[in-house]
């Protein structure tokens, strides 16, 4: 019997990054989508007992129709974390909006996804203005990512 793939968004944030690991460590195949190349690299150390398990996917901006087609073959579930930090005086609710619009949309054409999760933080409407570099979110797990005010 083949391995699920799981497809998730957001890994780079606290909540993404472990959902990505519990998936992991549940037997799945996982399949991290990123915005930026350079976000890969800090990923597969943290993930490095699961390399033979994980696949990376970089699609630039989720918010663009279609972004996720080519992503998401091959792919049983989506687990959409991914979601734009505030920053002041910015929106933050379209951006938010279009991406998952985007990824449903790409899910809905993909013949084998059986089912999509979406879920949030309260931590992303927390504008991360002057002082917002350098927090560092921390959970009950051995490891935790680095929270910048830069957008990912």
């Amino acid at each position: 019997m083949s391995r699920t793939t799981v497809f998730i968004t957001g890994a780079t944030g606290f909540i993404g990054a472990h959902v990505a690991l519990e998936t992991l460590k549940a037997g799945h195949n996982v399949k991290l989508s990123v915005r930026r190349e350079g976000q890969i690299e800090s990923l597969r150390r943290a993930l490095n007992a699961f390399a033979d398990k994980l696949e990376f996917v970089v699609v630039p901006d989720y918010t663009v129709a279609n972004a996720f087609d080519d992503a998401l073959k091959g792919t049983d579930y989506v687990i959409h974390v991914a979601s734009p930090l505030a920053k002041p005086n910015e929106d933050l609710l379209t951006p938010a909006v279009k991406g998952t619009t985007s990824i449903l949309e790409s899910a809905s054409k993909t013949p084998t996804i059986k089912k999509v999760v979406i879920t949030a933080s309260v931590a992303s409407l927390i504008p991360l203005g002057k002082g917002g570099d350098g927090i560092i979110v921390k959970g009950k797990t051995s490891w935790s990512l680095r929270k910048t005010s830069k957008p990912y």
